[in-house]
C-alpha cells in the first residue's frame, strides 16, 4: 500500500471498482492487462540502480583556509629558494639540468603564491616571501656555497626577520 492508496478518497475509490487503480496526479486509471504486469508494465515506477561514485568516501577535511594559504606560502617560498639555488649551479644558463630545474622551481613557486593569495593580501604575502626567501637563500649561500657574511649583511637579515615578525603580529592586514 503506497501513501496516495492511504487517502480517504483513494481506499474508497478502490473498494468501489477493483479494477481502476489511483496514482499520484491521476484518477481512475484502468487497469493494464495482466500480461503487462511486472517490471515492464511501469518502467516509470521501477526503481533504478543508484549509481555511487567513489568521491564522497574521499572528500577533503574541512582546513582553515588561512592554514592551507600559509601552506601555499611556504611552498613558494620553498620553490623560490630552491630556483634561486639552482641559479647558481646553472653557471648563467650555460648547464642544462640546473636551469631546466630553475625554471620548473620558479613556475612552482608564482603558482604556490598565485594560490596564498587567494586569502592573504598581496603586500603581506610578498612581504612574508621576500623577507624569510632572503635569509633562507643567505644561509644556504653560506652553508652549500661557502659565500661569506659580514655584520652587516646579518644586521640587515636580523631586520628583515624582524620586520616580519611585526608584520605577522601586530599588523591587522594579515589573516589569522
Amino acid at each position: 500500500m503506497t501513501l496516495h492508496d492511504a487517502t480517504p478518497r483513494a481506499r474508497v475509490e478502490r473498494h468501489r471498482n477493483p479494477d481502476r487503480w489511483s496514482f499520484p496526479g491521476q484518477r481512475g486509471v484502468k487497469r493494464p492487462p495482466i500480461e503487462a504486469h511486472g517490471r515492464d508494465a511501469f518502467p516509470a515506477l521501477v526503481k533504478k540502480p543508484t549509481v555511487r561514485y567513489l568521491s564522497h568516501r574521499f572528500q577533503e577535511p574541512a582546513v582553515n583556509p588561512a592554514l592551507s594559504a600559509y601552506g601555499f606560502l611556504a611552498l613558494a617560498i620553498i620553490s623560490e629558494v630552491t630556483g634561486s639555488s639552482l641559479l647558481q649551479k646553472s653557471e648563467q644558463f650555460s648547464k642544462v639540468l640546473p636551469t631546466l630545474g630553475m625554471a620548473v622551481c620558479f613556475a612552482a613557486a608564482f603558482f604556490f603564491l598565485s594560490q596564498a593569495l587567494k586569502v592573504i593580501p598581496l603586500a603581506i604575502a610578498y612581504a612574508i616571501w621576500s623577507g624569510v626567501g632572503i635569509v633562507l637563500t643567505a644561509t644556504i649561500g653560506f652553508l652549500v656555497f661557502r659565500q661569506a657574511l659580514d655584520t652587516w649583511a646579518l644586521f640587515g637579515m636580523s631586520l628583515i626577520v624582524l620586520g616580519t615578525i611585526v608584520l605577522n603580529t601586530m599588523s591587522r592586514s594579515t589573516v589569522h
